[in-house]
């Protein structure tokens, strides 16, 4: 994300970059919080929380896709990646949600 954010297509949506990075280091930030609280309600809501966050950085891609700063079959690839961590925190949650609490 960092690489795509420092070409000359964005050197003027400061703001825009801001949020795209801002998104994507909330993903992995709210997981790792969520794994050191050590209690799957803390966790599942923090990978809840990091899904949205996949999300938000997805409307970012179709934002700057809109503007032509990004080619089709790189968008393309991006929103399939977004999409495919989306479905890995997704799982990540239903299985820490399944898990049964210590006896």
């Amino acid at each position: 994300m960092i690489a795509l954010c420092r070409r000359p297509e964005f050197k003027n949506e400061f703001r825009l970059v801001t949020q795209m990075l801002a998104a994507g280091r909330s993903v992995g930030a709210n997981i790792a919080e969520g794994f050191e609280r050590f209690t799957p309600g803390e966790f599942s809501h923090k990978l809840y929380i990091a899904k949205g966050e996949v999300g938000e950085l997805r409307s970012f891609l179709y934002s700057a896709y809109d503007e032509g700063r990004i080619q089709e079959e790189e968008f393309k690839t991006l929103v399939a990646q977004t999409e495919s961590v989306s479905r890995l925190v997704g799982a990540l949650r239903a299985a820490v949600a399944r898990r049964k609490p210590p006896a």
